[in-house]
């Protein structure tokens, strides 16, 4: 019997056109599904170019934000998304969010 597939979310501020955003894509393009598999979160919802592209490779997206700009709650939102998905991995792309989920994980 085969082991299940490593869980992996990759969580980043947004999925706009960027480097480190487009490098999220090229890997998913070349990613084996039976061995890892991948969801992305992002925080800013006017970044959300590459959404199309990552869900058309099988990565769920999530949007985190709220429609304020400042506001904390979408720390729950990452909280209830890791403890539903069941992640061996949580790999952020950005200082602020892998700050708060360190923050998290410590508590």
């Amino acid at each position: 019997m085969a082991a299940r597939a490593l869980r992996v979310l990759w969580l980043t501020k947004g999925l706009g056109p960027g480097g480190a955003e487009r490098l999220l894509v090229t890997h998913a393009a070349v990613a084996d599904p039976d061995r890892v598999t991948y969801q992305a979160a992002y925080l800013l919802p006017h970044k959300r170019h590459l959404v199309p592209e990552l869900e058309a490779l099988g990565v769920a997206t999530h949007d985190l934000a709220s429609p304020r700009d400042v506001d904390p709650r979408w720390l729950r939102r990452l909280g209830r998304l890791i403890d539903e998905g069941d992640f061996d991995v949580v790999h952020a792309h950005s200082p602020v969010p892998a700050a708060w989920v360190q923050i998290q994980a410590s508590a």
